[in-house]
């Protein structure tokens, strides 16, 4: 037996006008849009220091530094500026912020400085500085 497909419809062909856009419409007139320049990035913060206080008011036990033997044979004077680190009473840290001249004092003034008993306000850690002068007597 033979069959026979019957052909498939024909396409409907629809005809579309074009339609035409719409009229422009007046517009106020727009400003630009406003780009606000990108925001400065934030200042980078500095590392945080402790509070500096007077080494006389916070440390009622100070040892004299002893004058070096070099500084007594050469009749060497000077002067030595340091920087105390203390947390818990204690002096934990000594570095000498100047020197005059460089060398002869300073470990005198470290050792002196690391004897030292203080009196802090809280646990925090805390510096201080010290002016020492190193005179040879008259």
């Amino acid at each position: 037996e033979v069959q026979i497909a019957t052909p498939p419809p024909a396409p409907t062909i629809v005809a579309i006008t074009p339609i035409a856009p719409p009229a422009p419409m007046p517009m106020a007139p727009v400003a630009p849009p406003v780009v606000a320049a990108p925001a400065p990035p934030p200042p980078a913060s500095a590392p945080t220091r402790p509070a500096l206080a007077a080494i006389g008011v916070v440390c009622p036990t100070m040892v004299a530094p002893a004058m070096p033997q070099r500084a007594l044979r050469e009749g060497i004077s000077g002067s030595v500026r340091a920087r105390a680190t203390i947390q818990g009473g204690k002096v934990t840290h000594v570095e000498i912020v100047s020197a005059r001249p460089r060398g002869v004092f300073d470990a005198a003034v470290r050792t002196a400085m690391l004897q030292y008993t203080c009196v802090t306000s809280g646990a925090g850690e805390i510096q201080a500085e010290q002016s020492f002068d190193f005179k040879i007597g008259d």
